[in-house]
């Protein structure tokens, strides 16, 4: 499963299998338009095939949200924070940035490497208050909001 152009994280998809047939569903909270294919490789013999299926999914009154919406609600899908944060939690990603995902990934990505001065004993902790700080809980109302860290 892809969601624009990236790959969708295993928790969203669901999977089960019956008669040889793999049936694989995708179930996302969805915050804001996207383009989702399903991308399936079938095995027959010595050849494969693969076969793909996408579904532009849109959401009514968008626009006037957007205009009013400082970002949105959606799981995160990067490396740095993997281990910090919850893996169903919805974080914010904030519009100000062109492609939030990758601004705020890189944000916490620097501000890491920054962290290896920082005493041992301290690190986890700092580590915690950095992602949670970079990537806030999300509330997904009408127009998302951060939800504050302290």
């Amino acid at each position: 499963w892809i969601e624009n152009g990236n790959a969708v994280s295993s928790g969203s998809i669901q999977e089960s299998v019956k008669d040889r047939v793999i049936d694989s569903r995708l179930q996302l909270f969805i915050t804001k338009p996207g383009l989702f294919t399903c991308i399936a490789t079938n095995k027959h013999g010595e050849r494969f095939s693969t076969a793909k299926a996408a579904a532009t999914i849109s959401i009514a009154e968008w626009s006037k949200l957007q205009k009013d919406n400082k970002g949105y609600c959606a799981q995160y899908r990067g490396e740095v924070c993997d281990a910090v944060l919850a893996k169903d939690a919805l974080v914010f990603f904030n519009n100000s940035y062109a492609d939030p995902e990758e601004a705020q990934e890189l944000l916490v990505h620097t501000a890491w490497n920054e962290l290896r001065a920082v005493s041992p004993f301290c690190r986890p902790a700092a580590e915690a208050l950095l992602c949670s700080h970079i990537f806030q809980g999300c509330n997904p109302r009408a127009v998302p909001n951060p939800i504050p860290v302290c």
